[in-house]
């Protein structure tokens, strides 16, 4: 397993996070794309390459991307051209920092009116706008305010029949209606790129993280580990990281 980090809600200490993580030696990062462009109105791409360049001091890798619809307001189905514009934009951004996964999440921007399952045809169409990049699709439960594809059989159910991939994240499936073991036994052997998170966008606990690891067997050998980093400060950041990583670690 490839430990990352993710640093999509490092905010304004995003480039002290790349410093202390590449001081540390860890060498996959996550990121947010208004971590790197502020606005999505108006991109601030002398942001992007100056975090770009710090990133590739480093020799580090950006192994995906999430949170592309935060502060995006936007329903996909209903703004379906859009979206797709959104997409392609968002696809620029991660081929300008060497990113080929990005996490298909927000699930505020895919509620739906009615039977979810008649708006599968229409989301696969909108994830195969994506431009050179693999997607992966994230089970968001409905304590996040959403009504699509809100557990792992579902979304399992939706990448089989349409030849998608899923994103397996571990609050995401513990807030679900369904198992942490079911969800990942939905999973198993499948996803590539794994988010280690609590549910409500709390940092994973020693006992949450006790927990997951003993689902870590059953994910590609290969697969990369992404550990969520919420934090108040920049301090609580680097304690956080410099602990939890070792017990990931072991």
């Amino acid at each position: 397993m490839k430990n990352c980090i993710s640093l999509i809600s490092c905010g304004n200490y995003m480039e002290s996070a790349i410093e202390f993580i590449g001081d540390s030696g860890i060498k996959n990062i996550e990121v947010a794309p208004l971590n790197l462009i502020d606005s999505w109105d108006n991109p601030n791409y002398i942001k992007l390459k100056k975090i770009s360049n710090l990133i590739r001091s480093y020799e580090m890798e950006v192994v995906s991307i999430q949170s592309i619809f935060f502060k995006k307001d936007l329903n996909i189905f209903k703004s379906k051209y859009e979206a797709k514009e959104h997409i392609i934009f968002v696809s620029k951004i991660a081929k300008m920092i060497n990113c080929n996964y990005i996490v298909f999440g927000g699930p505020k921007a895919r509620v739906v009116d009615d039977n979810p399952e008649s708006y599968y045809d229409d989301f696969s169409d909108i994830l195969n706008s994506f431009d050179g990049v693999e997607v992966g699709v994230e089970a968001n439960p409905e304590i996040y305010s959403t009504n699509f594809l809100t557990d792992y059989i579902k979304v399992m159910r939706f990448c089989e029949k349409y030849r998608q991939k899923p994103h397996f994240d571990f609050g995401c499936a513990l807030a679900s209606n369904i198992s942490l073991a079911d969800s990942v036994k939905a999973c198993s052997g499948i996803p590539t790129n794994i988010h280690i998170s609590s549910p409500y966008l709390v940092p994973p606990n020693d006992f949450l993280l006790s927990v997951y690891k003993k689902y870590f067997k059953y994910f590609k050998k290969d697969s990369i580990f992404s550990l969520e980093a919420i934090f108040e400060s920049e301090l609580h950041f680097r304690n956080y990281i410099g602990k939890y990583i070792k017990i990931i670690d072991k």
